[in-house]
Order: structure tokens, then C-alpha cells, then sequence
């Protein structure tokens, strides 16, 4: 029998890498907390680096880890990436990411996995210059860009897309052209399509949302590493969720079967341990153990 989320995952493979913020309950003063500012009864909030799919069928979640500060954005992409080709054999394309994960870390991390990638960018130095010489409804290019303190021994490019009218926000922009910096050849490559995809990145808003809202249980424990453990647990029950929900309509012979992720987590309650059979060869963590050891 075919396996449909293996034929959906045809290579290249497009990610997306950010850093949502979770509320922390209990003491705001723990050193994994950001200072956010405090929300629905949480305290404070921490950041977690997150690599998921990019795709609104498939948008599973790689990676997923506690930032303990943002200098370790670069460390944990390459960590996910690494992950991601050697043990998943995942053939990526691209990695699209925000302007606030711009840095020399993640750039290279990128590089060094062979990884091409999509960033959004500052209004700043070069691509300030950029956006300002962009004509109305034109791409601007530029190579070799240089902005901000960032001195890179190899600069990365940059290329200024019209956002269409009809797009979300595009009303509320101050800019009619969005910046996007990376090391595709800009004179070669079709950077409307490009600038399209990008979009596409969205979507693991909405997958991290739906992981918080719907599966993240609070704990305010001293040990933030059992607080970890939660987050990550519920990262494994969106994941799971998301492949039964792509194999129900195979394995019912159905179309249209209503799922979600409450009838998920009813599924979960009904099952009983002592009947899950055997399969042999399951993931011991003692195996792993330079990837489960994050604190």
C-alpha cells in the first residue's frame, strides 16, 4: 500500500526556521525566560527554535528546542539541518526564515549543509539603498549586499519583490517592495516565483499555534527541562497528528472523514498500553545521546 506522506515528501524539501515564544508560568526570574512581557496568567516566556516543513499537508515539525539565549539560533539550525539530511535523508531545497534570524551563525550553518535559503530583509544599509532605487512593480537586484555591522567574507545577495495588491497586508506595508537576501543567483533565478513561495512560510505560524493552543499542557515546575519536555511532547502529538490525518481517507476508504486535532487527542485517551504491539527496533534516546542532552 502506498504511504501518501512519503509520496508528498518529494524532494526538495522547503523548511522554515523560527523562534515562537511560549509563556512561562512561575518564576519570571528563571534564566530561560526572554522578559516577555506577561499574558494570559504567564509570567514571562521563552523561546524555542523550531524547524518545520513547509507545506499545508505535510507541515511536520523537524526540530524543536529551548533557546536559552539568541546566540544559539545559528548553533540549533545547523544541529536541525544536520539532523534532518544524514538521519531523515531529507532532500532540502530551501529554508526560509524571518528577518530577526539573520545572523553570521545561521548563515553559515545554511552554507555548510548545502543549503540554499530565503531571508527576509532589514531596512537597513544595503537593502535600504535597494528598496529605495526598487521602481514601482519592478524587481531590484543586487549582488554582494553589505548592511548593518554584519561583515560577511562572503555577502550574500538580495533582490526587492513588488507585493501584489491583492495580497494579505500588502495596504499596510510602509514599503511597496519586500527584501529578500540570499545566495541563489539573482540574475538567473525567477524571483517573482520566489517571492511567492516565501509566503508560503506562514504556515508554521499557524502549525506552532496549533501545537500551543491545542497540545502544549502548563507547567510551572523549577526544572525547565521537564518544562522542555512538554513543548517537545506536544511538537510529537502535531506530528502525529498531521500523519494520521493524511492517511485516514486511504485506510477508511472515505472521502471527506472530519479530523482534527480533537478527535486526535480523544484517539490518544482510548488507547491502552498493555495492547500497542511490539514492533521491535523503536528510538532509544540512550542511542542519541549528543541530541536528546539540550540542557
Amino acid at each position: 500500500m502506498t504511504d501518501p506522506s512519503r509520496e508528498a515528501l518529494t524532494p526538495p524539501i522547503h523548511l522554515a526556521y523560527d523562534t515562537p515564544q511560549v509563556s512561562w508560568y512561575g518564576d519570571e526570574n528563571e534564566r530561560w525566560t526572554s522578559g516577555v512581557l506577561p499574558t494570559d496568567n504567564g509570567a514571562s516566556a521563552w523561546e524555542f527554535g523550531v524547524l518545520s516543513i513547509v507545506d499545508s499537508d505535510m507541515s511536520y515539525v523537524l526540530g524543536a528546542l529551548p533557546l536559552q539565549n539568541r546566540s544559539k539560533i545559528g548553533a540549533y539550525l545547523n544541529r536541525f539541518l544536520r539532523r534532518a539530511i544524514m538521519t531523515y535523508n531529507l532532500d532540502i531545497g530551501r529554508v526560509y526564515m524571518d528577518s530577526q534570524l539573520y545572523t553570521e551563525e545561521a548563515v553559515s550553518a545554511l552554507r555548510q549543509n548545502n543549503v540554499d535559503f530565503l531571508i527576509q530583509g532589514k531596512d537597513d544599509g544595503g537593502i535600504e539603498e535597494l528598496l529605495d532605487e526598487a521602481e514601482a512593480g519592478e524587481i531590484a537586484t543586487r549582488e554582494d549586499v553589505r548592511f548593518g555591522d554584519r561583515d560577511f567574507s562572503r555577502p550574500p545577495n538580495a533582490f526587492a519583490w513588488p507585493v501584489p495588491s491583492e495580497k494579505t497586508g500588502a495596504d499596510d506595508r510602509d514599503r511597496p517592495h519586500e527584501a529578500f537576501i540570499t545566495d541563489i543567483d539573482v540574475e538567473e533565478r525567477d524571483l517573482e516565483g520566489l517571492g511567492q513561495q516565501f509566503r508560503k512560510r506562514w504556515g508554521i505560524e499557524t502549525s506552532i499555534r496549533e501545537i500551543k493552543d491545542r497540545y502544549h499542557a502548563k507547567c510551572n515546575h523549577s526544572d525547565h527541562r521537564l518544562r522542555a519536555y512538554y513543548f517537545i511532547i506536544a511538537t510529537v502529538l502535531y506530528n502525529l497528528s498531521q500523519y494520521v490525518d493524511n492517511r485516514l481517507e486511504e485506510r477508511l476508504m472515505a472521502d471527506d472523514v472530519s479530523w482534527g486535532g480533537q478527535e486526535f487527542l480523544h484517539a490518544v485517551r482510548r488507547v491502552d498500553p498493555n495492547e500497542v504491539p511490539d514492533w521491535g527496533g523503536t528510538f532509544k534516546a540512550t542511542d542519541d545521546h549528543d541530541w536528546t542532552q539540550f540542557w
